[in-house]
């Protein structure tokens, strides 16, 4: 492509395709997981926003499930990747970074038709993350910081589960509490402790020679989105530890946690 974007062209390797592809698998998981749940007489009865939220919980598993473990992967082997932390890309990072940006496709448009069932801070993470790992596809920027901040979805299968045991009427339950400090756990260790010392790195990066390379509005936008990112998780995880507290000190939790 010819388009630009300060001193950078659109890259040789990004196609419309692929993310269109990555968007059509997570509908097809919607959809599998509408019809599966639909067998559900208990889901039957559920008014629509519920029904709407346990759909939009199938495709964020399968998502979690396939790119966790390949960010995993391409962290731990890619050392090509590891050594071009600003631009370029690689094959495994390319795949990663073309699934999540359909990913976040599905998820923003799904919030945006059902507005009443998310509410705007949803729309706004996902819009954020669509921009983010979209333009890391078109201009191969910071391949390597997406398989390292996809890590955090680690945190919402556990967001997932909470909503399901609540939905099911299954607070009282031992899963539900074993499940509430995962979570708790979860949130410390992945999004907070190393979330923020792997920020510590990209603003060291951020000073380095290597980043010269990078165009202001581009570097601009990864800098507002990781301090937006931090203060979020840091913001989510006062409300989570706020509804812990109450739910172990008075019986139950009045907060919603994430």
């Amino acid at each position: 492509g010819n388009w630009t974007m300060g001193s950078l062209a659109v890259s040789e390797h990004f196609s419309l395709l692929w993310v269109g592809a990555s968007w059509a698998v997570w509908l097809g998981c919607y959809w599998l997981g509408a019809w599966l749940l639909s067998l559900s007489r208990r889901y039957r009865s559920w008014h629509k926003g519920a029904q709407h939220h346990a759909k939009t919980t199938i495709p964020s598993y399968c998502f979690i499930i396939a790119v966790v473990p390949m960010s995993v992967y391409a962290l731990a082997n890619d050392a090509e990747l590891a050594a071009s932390r600003q631009l370029g890309s690689t094959p495994l990072s390319r795949l990663i970074i073309n699934m999540a940006t359909g990913y976040f496709l599905f998820d923003s448009l799904a919030v945006l038709l059902h507005m009443g069932s998310h509410g705007a801070q949803y729309l706004l993470h996902g819009v954020l993350c669509l921009v983010t790992y979209g333009m890391a596809a078109m201009f191969d920027v910071y391949h390597y910081w997406g398989p390292t901040f996809l890590l955090f979805e680690v945190t919402t299968l556990f967001i997932n589960a909470r909503w399901w045991f609540v939905q099911m009427e299954n607070k009282d339950s031992m899963g539900y509490t074993l499940n509430g400090l995962l979570l708790i756990m979860a949130w410390l260790g992945v999004r907070i402790v190393f979330g923020l010392s792997q920020s510590y790195v990209f603003w060291q990066d951020a000073f380095s020679p290597a980043s010269a390379n990078v165009p202001t509005p581009i570097f601009a936008w990864y800098a507002f989105s990781n301090i937006s990112l931090n203060l979020l998780n840091i913001f989510w995880f006062y409300k989570i530890m706020k509804s812990a507290l109450g739910f172990f000190g008075g019986g139950k939790g009045k907060g919603k946690g994430a």
